[in-house]
């Protein structure tokens, strides 16, 4: 009888599914909270990185313009001395040696329409930041660019600088 009444093996069976179920939800808990905070960090690094990349454009649009200004005042004052300036104009290209890819993926800048803005995008996160762009500066609007050899042009025929991407010369 003494055999019917032994419930030892029962119990230990029963103390190992509850402490492996236990031990499977803290473990499966734990592996989404760290995967959700690597997502997080991994959209944070991108988005700092594109507004790197962006406020380096935005630069360069700025000194390309007081370039362009400071050419105008160099005719204008030879001309006020009577000289005369020929050419018509100062013709501009920049070749920007941006990264191709930002946290091992494409993105694109793209200058708002209005102007005011370069639209940094992330082609596989799908993420967007923005970063300002001097209001005095005459860009054309919608132009842009992927990552990489970024080309600033200034249009002397429109007074304004417009992005490109080398793959389009």
């Amino acid at each position: 009888m003494r055999l019917f009444s032994d419930n030892r093996a029962s119990s230990t069976a029963v103390q190992y599914m509850l402490t492996f179920t236990i031990g499977l939800l803290v473990l499966s808990s734990l592996t989404v909270t760290l995967e959700d905070i690597t997502e997080r960090q991994e959209e944070k690094i991108t988005v700092d990185h594109l507004e790197y990349v962006g406020n380096e454009i935005s630069v360069q649009l700025l000194h390309q313009h007081r370039l362009v200004q400071d050419n105008d005042r160099t005719e204008s004052i030879i001309s006020d001395a009577g000289g005369s300036v020929s050419g018509g104009g100062i013709e501009t290209t920049v070749y920007l040696d941006t990264p191709e890819e930002i946290t091992s993926q494409g993105y694109s800048a793209q200058i708002s329409s209005d102007g005011n803005e370069l639209i940094m995008r992330s082609s596989q996160l799908s993420i967007e930041t923005s970063v300002p762009i001097d209001p005095s500066i005459p860009v054309r609007a919608n132009s842009g660019a992927t990552g990489g050899k970024i080309l600033i042009i200034y249009d002397s025929a429109q007074n304004e600088l417009y992005l490109q991407s080398t793959d389009g010369v």
